[in-house]
C-alpha cells in the first residue's frame, strides 16, 4: 500500500502473485520466521510447476523482505537464491528494413503510423497508444512522449507514466513527419487531447485490440517471429 508509484498493471500483477504464490506459502507465518531454506524450497517448487511465474514471484518476495530489512523488522533477508530473480531471455531476432516496411503496409491505414512510430522513433506500444494530437509538433518534426496507455486486469483503460517514468522528445525526418501529419488529418480528432489511435467506437485503442491487429498483419506477411517491441529494437540498432 505504501508503493504509491506502482503502475496499475504492476499493481494487478503483484496482487495476482501474492494471491497465487506468496500468501499460500508464507501468509500464515510471521515475516521473521521465514528461513532461507524455506525460500529456496519454495522457489524450486515454483520452477518445476509454474516456471513462467517463478522468477517474477521471487523478485516480489525479495522486494518485500528488502523493505522489511530497511524498516528494521528483520536483520537480514532470507531471499538468497543466486540468480533466482534474473530473467534469462534469449536475444531477439533483428528485423530488416524490408521486413519493417512490409509490416508497415500490412497494417490497416488507421493504425499504420504505429509501426512508423516504433520502427523509426523507438516508441513502446503503450507510448504509441498513449499519444494525443497535442504531442505532435509538425513544424519541428518532433513528438513529445509524456504518458503510456495501460490496460490493467480490471479492463479500465488509464494513462500512466512511461516505463522508466521519464518524458522525452523524439525527432523524425520531414518525410516521416509527413506520413504522421497525413494520419492526423485522416484519423485524429481536432481536440488537443484527441488520441492518435482509436478503436471502432472512436475511443482509445485498447492494447489488446491493437495486438490482434498486429498479429493479423504478421500472419498475412509471414513475418511471424517478431514482437511489436522488436520494432523498437530495430530503431535503436538503426540509429
Amino acid at each position: 500500500k505504501n508503493r504509491t508509484n506502482l503502475r496499475p498493471r504492476t499493481q494487478g500483477q503483484y496482487k495476482s502473485l501474492l494471491r497465487c504464490h506468496l500468501v499460500p506459502k508464507f501468509g500464515h507465518r510471521h515475516i521473521s520466521q521465514i528461513t532461507p531454506h524455506e525460500v529456496r524450497g519454495w522457489f524450486a517448487d515454483l520452477q518445476s510447476t509454474v516456471p513462467g511465474s517463478a522468477r517474477t514471484a521471487y523478485r516480489l518476495l525479495r522486494a518485500i523482505f528488502n523493505t522489511a530489512v530497511q524498516d528494521d523488522m528483520i536483520a537480514r533477508s532470507p531471499c538468497r537464491v543466486t540468480g533466482a530473480g534474473t530473467d534469462k531471455s534469449k536475444e531477439r531476432p533483428l528485423l530488416t528494413l524490408e521486413q519493417a516496411q512490409t509490416l508497415y503496409f500490412a497494417m490497416p491505414e488507421h493504425v499504420r503510423a504505429a509501426v512508423l512510430l516504433a520502427a523509426w522513433g523507438t516508441l513502446r506500444r503503450g507510448e504509441v497508444l498513449g499519444l494525443q494530437r497535442r504531442d505532435v509538433n509538425v513544424e519541428e518534426c518532433s513528438i513529445r512522449i509524456e504518458r503510456s496507455l495501460v490496460e490493467p486486469s480490471n479492463g479500465i483503460l488509464d494513462y500512466g507514466p512511461t516505463k522508466n517514468g521519464d518524458e522525452r522528445t523524439v525527432h523524425f525526418s520531414e518525410s516521416e513527419m509527413s506520413l504522421i501529419e497525413a494520419h492526423l488529418a485522416a484519423f485524429v480528432g481536432p481536440e488537443p487531447n484527441a488520441p492518435l489511435f482509436t478503436g471502432k467506437t472512436g475511443e482509445r485503442l485498447r492494447p489488446g485490440s491493437f495486438w490482434h491487429i498486429w498479429d493479423k498483419a504478421r500472419k498475412s506477411t509471414g513475418i511471424t517471429g517478431y514482437h511489436f517491441h522488436d520494432l523498437r529494437h530495430y530503431a535503436a540498432t538503426t540509429f
